[in-house]
């Protein structure tokens, strides 16, 4: 009750989105957000140097963070702004295309 009481903007959007799902299911969702939030965020003290760059490179391979922060940036105006987020996800599906239809071909 962070907000006094008072349903979030990602709770009003969620239950316009949500309309015909029950209302467990809606509770599942939004018990499961803060859980999945923080586990993007790793504060650089936690481990040694090289091993949080190297946990930042592979998990700039992966859509989850980028995907937040857009949808972050959407529902709440946070920052990043939603520009940045949205590019690296276009460029990771572009990227996962280019994979996508190199196995292809190779299966011809």
């Amino acid at each position: 009750a962070a907000s006094g009481g008072r349903p979030t903007p990602l709770a009003r959007w969620m239950t316009r989105a949500t309309r015909r799902i029950s209302g467990s299911s809606k509770r599942g969702a939004t018990i499961c957000m803060p859980i999945g939030n923080p586990s993007c965020d790793r504060p650089a003290g936690a481990v040694a140097a090289g091993l949080y760059e190297a946990i930042r490179a592979i998990s700039f391979l992966f859509p989850f963070k980028p995907a937040l922060e857009a949808l972050d940036a959407a529902v709440n105006g946070a920052s990043p702004a939603i520009g940045w987020p949205v590019l690296h996800l276009t460029v990771l599906a572009l990227a996962f295309a280019a994979l996508a239809r190199l196995g292809l071909r190779r299966l011809d």
